[in-house]
């Protein structure tokens, strides 16, 4: 099966990056990023949710995320519910007919994160469980098999 590998935001198919900017609107608050987004859901009702928003890069906000201060507010459901929040995300910003098209571009080709340290979300050498690209690869089938105006998660 032909690949699609994306890594780096300036490189081709960086737009699926979750730090590209993408300010999608969910529940009518704006993220600029996937990862901003990802990133405050682990915080879900606490003043680090907000806070996590609105760092000025995803790089920032998934350091606060990570940061000891920020540990006690840790959601307890995290493992349970990460692959929701993600695909809610992807619904997200794949609204946005750009990225749409792009993502519909790719037709019926794997699509694969390279990632040197993160195995779960992505691969390097064909090692890891890529579902960062699993979870784009099934928003497209969705996509393809929708009805002219439908657009279910």
């Amino acid at each position: 099966m032909e690949q699609i590998i994306f890594h780096k935001l300036d490189k081709p198919y960086g737009e699926f990056n979750n730090f590209y900017e993408c300010n999608m609107v969910v529940n009518n608050k704006l993220y600029v990023t996937v990862e901003h987004y990802y990133q405050s859901k682990k915080f879900e009702g606490t003043v680090y949710e907000e806070y996590i928003r609105y760092q000025s890069s995803p790089s920032k906000a998934k350091q606060i995320a990570y940061s000891e201060e920020a540990e006690k507010y840790f959601r307890t459901d995290w493992e349970s519910v990460k692959l929701c929040i993600m695909a809610t995300a992807l619904y997200h910003k794949f609204k946005k007919e750009s990225f749409k098209n792009l993502l519909m571009s790719t037709e019926n080709k794997e699509i694969i994160e390279y990632s040197a340290k993160d195995s779960f979300w992505g691969q390097k050498n064909g090692i890891g469980e890529n579902v960062l690209g699993k979870l784009l690869m099934e928003l497209r089938a969705r996509l393809h098999n929708q009805k002219v105006g439908e657009f279910i998660i």
